[in-house]
């Protein structure tokens, strides 16, 4: 009798069934973390959750599918003996030399003319039909949308399946069919008549090949329309989730895991996050990664413009430092977009560059709308627009509009909207505003300017920085730089150090405003 045995349940989670209960514990603690800040939470505070997050239910012997590969290992690292189910086998059968001359006689367009896939792009369109699970990592400005949308074709063209494609947001929905619309000019696929969006205000009527939807329509409906979302799960083929790594939250977890019949997954991404637990989380839900290309790679194979990075750091006088010395994060931050003569160092900044720039902040009022009033008010020529969570998708598009449309606007836009999948490849400068530790935000707004256009020869990344370092104490927004700065290093980007002064920021007067420092 074998130790392990591995057991289909479903195309979400298969079974383990083991010899003895010792073996359930190893697996139990062995796919068990603690959460990214349980300390913080009221369930730990009050001692009725002790902070853990455990992969594997040992009560069903239950385990994401995806992390088979993981349980496996950790079979033979301890030498158990194990079985596989046959329905597990992770390769399809479609024949590879069938599948490249299919792509090679897809006419891929932009903009009514015709462009070639790149090698990298074909080889992971090949390992997303070779696998039935994947999870692709590839940079922004390497073309995700495009290897999709062969996958999708292959699925309905090909296979006859259904399939599902899963965004962020409501703007990458409308992004996502465009760019379905634009490539299918010349080889006249009906991107129209195969594709259904699904977000709020559309038509919840499902009679197409294809559905693009928010994940946060998908969770609405599993719990306010379940028998709909019920017809829906029944009847998918293939789910496709764009941006994963915004999918490692228990609500999308357990609404992409409800896709139980789903046997066909492709995750992409252009980075994962640091944190062990969400990267497991989220090879449960699709397969181990794959890397495709990084962004050095395509910089020198020309395929994205050259990025330039200067890092400003701003210089804090002494007797500043130790009044502040000791300041607890949230302070340390609100302080700091409050604080006037920063913002108009920020605002001075952008008024300084050419073409299209996007100034990322994170909170709208306290920031968002300073910096606005500030760039507006030295800007008076020039196009400023001002882009958050409650401006609509029809307006966020007239942006991207007047982006392409080569006029030089500074979009003073969310974060949490614009560093992720939106596709605006007039953008020449991105100024981080607001300090973020996060690796994933870092290279996705890093990748939101690196996108070719003509006359376009690189991208200026200006990434502000504040030492209010004091003896000892190092603040931790200036922690954050130092993490950002290893996400340079490690992605082999050039960068520079500049120290900043605001002294003659200090008493300067922007005519037309009123603040008070």
């Amino acid at each position: 009798m074998v130790d392990v045995r591995f057991e289909q349940i479903n195309e979400s989670f298969i079974r383990i069934v083991t010899a003895d209960f010792g073996i359930d514990q190893e697996i139990s603690e062995f796919f068990c973390f603690m959460a990214d800040g349980y300390k913080f939470s009221p369930k730990f505070r009050a001692g009725v959750w002790d902070g853990k997050i455990r992969i594997f239910d040992i009560r069903n012997k239950k385990l994401p599918k995806g992390l088979l590969k993981v349980a496996v290992k950790f079979c033979k690292d301890r030498n158990y003996t194990f079985s596989i189910d046959p329905l597990l086998n992770p390769k399809t059968s479609i024949d590879e030399q069938i599948l490249t001359e299919w792509i090679d006689n897809i006419q891929l367009s932009s903009k009514g003319k015709e462009i070639q896939l790149r090698d990298y792009q074909v080889s992971a369109i090949q390992q997303m039909m070779r696998y039935y699970r994947n999870l692709c990592i590839s940079p922004t400005s390497s073309g995700k949308s495009a290897m999709l949308y062969y996958k999708i074709r292959y699925h309905v063209d090909i296979l006859d399946h259904n399939v599902v494609v899963v965004v962020p947001t409501t703007q990458l929905v409308e992004q996502l069919f465009k760019d379905f619309i634009d490539y299918s000019e010349l080889n006249k696929w009906d991107a129209v008549g195969n594709c259904q969006l699904l977000y709020s205000g559309k038509e919840k009527t499902f009679n197409k090949k294809v559905m693009i939807s928010t994940w946060q329509s998908l969770a609405a409906m599993a719990k306010f329309q379940p028998e709909m979302f019920h017809d829906i799960i029944e009847v998918t083929d293939c789910l496709c989730l764009d941006e994963v790594h915004q999918f490692a939250s228990k609500v999308t977890l357990e609404t992409a895991n409800k896709f139980i019949n789903a046997k066909w997954r492709t995750g992409t991404t252009g980075t994962l996050d640091d944190s062990k637990i969400n990267k497991l989380q989220l090879i449960g839900l699709m397969s181990e990664p794959y890397q495709v290309i990084t962004t050095r790679e395509l910089m020198d194979e020309k395929s994205v413009v050259d990025l330039k990075i200067k890092v400003c750091k701003i210089e804090y006088p002494e007797w500043w430092k130790k009044q502040f010395s000791g300041m607890a994060y949230r302070e340390e931050i609100n302080y700091l977009v409050t604080y006037l003569p920063r913002n108009k160092f920020i605002a001075e900044l952008a008024s300084n560059t050419k073409g299209c720039t996007i100034v990322l902040y994170t909170y709208i009022e306290k920031h968002g709308v300073i910096l606005d009033q500030l760039i507006r008010t030295m800007n008076p020529d020039r196009e400023v627009r001002f882009v958050h969570g409650g401006v609509d998708i029809e307006a966020r598009e007239e942006v991207r509009t007047i982006a392409e449309s080569g006029k030089s606007v500074i979009i003073i836009a969310s974060s949490a909207i614009f560093s992720t999948g939106v596709n605006i490849p007039a953008i020449e400068n991105v100024i981080f505003a607001m300090p973020t530790k996060s690796t994933v935000r870092v290279r996705q707004s890093i990748g939101r300017g690196l996108r070719l256009l003509k006359g376009k020869s690189h991208c200026t990344l200006f990434d502000i920085a504040d030492d209010m370092s004091y003896k000892s104490y190092t603040n931790t927004t200036l922690r954050h730089m130092f993490s950002r700065i290893e996400v340079y290093e490690k992605e082999q980007f050039e960068f520079d150090v500049v120290k900043i002064n605001l002294s003659r920021f200090m008493d300067e007067e922007i005519p037309g405003l009123e603040f008070e420092d």
